[in-house]
């Protein structure tokens, strides 16, 4: 087939035949053992391909009623709270500010801001402040604690802006390694360890690299008040 061999919209015969030819199936095995045993499911949501759905189907979750096979998690609590804080909420209409606008929005959980400072880079040189656990790039502001803050000449600008910040803090805290952006980069400035990280020296804030993401679209929940 003409496509990526892990693609969830594979079935399980073109899964068996990658099973048994392609090389790197054994690590793509040993990642989804993992991580079934982390949220404990069964051995059946990894045997019949289960994890290809975000959401089972109907047809899916009434062969395992028939079946008795039951799907759950050690802590669902855990796991609903880590779904809720990738909710961003976003202030109504723009502020005026020095040269512009602003707009402000909040994720409803602390980031990681190692990783976000890094990734940053795609969109200029960014720092860190330890004292006030923020991270700066350009005009924009993001806190530890989830906050986020975009200026822009108008409206326009700080609305692409906050896109490009939102999608950027998606990538940093839920990036599956799957290496479609280190593709996009013409100065190899991005290489994976697990997860995507930014070369600092290498990158040239071009943003070429933020391009369509598996992680976009569904890690997040947007409100607006």
């Amino acid at each position: 087939r003409i496509g990526c061999w892990l693609c969830p919209a594979s079935d399980l015969a073109d899964l068996e035949i990658v099973k048994q030819y392609h090389p790197g199936h054994d690590k793509w095995e040993r990642f989804l053992t993992d991580y079934r045993e982390k949220r404990g499911y069964p051995e059946e949501w990894q045997a019949l391909g289960l994890w290809r759905w975000r959401k089972l189907p109907r047809g899916i979750r009434e062969f395992l009623e028939r079946e008795d096979i039951i799907i759950t998690r050690k802590d669902d609590a855990e796991e609903a709270q880590g779904d809720e804080g990738f909710t961003f909420v976003t202030a109504e209409g723009y502020q005026p500010c020095q040269g512009g606008v602003s707009i402000e929005g909040m994720f409803q959980r602390s980031l990681d801001m190692e990783r976000v400072t890094n990734l940053m880079n795609i969109l200029s040189e960014s720092t860190y402040d330890k004292e006030t656990d923020s991270c700066s790039v350009g005009d924009t502001d993001i806190f530890g604690e989830g906050g986020v803050v975009v200026r822009g000449k108008n409206e326009k600008s700080a609305r692409r802006c906050m896109k490009n910040v939102k999608n950027i803090i998606l990538r940093a805290h839920l990036c599956v390694g799957c290496g479609i952006c280190t593709g996009r980069c013409e100065q190899g400035a991005l290489y994976l360890d697990e997860h995507v990280f930014v070369d600092e020296e290498k990158c040239i804030h071009c943003a070429e690299c933020l391009g369509p993401c598996p992680v976009i679209g569904y890690g997040e929940r947007e409100f607006e008040f």
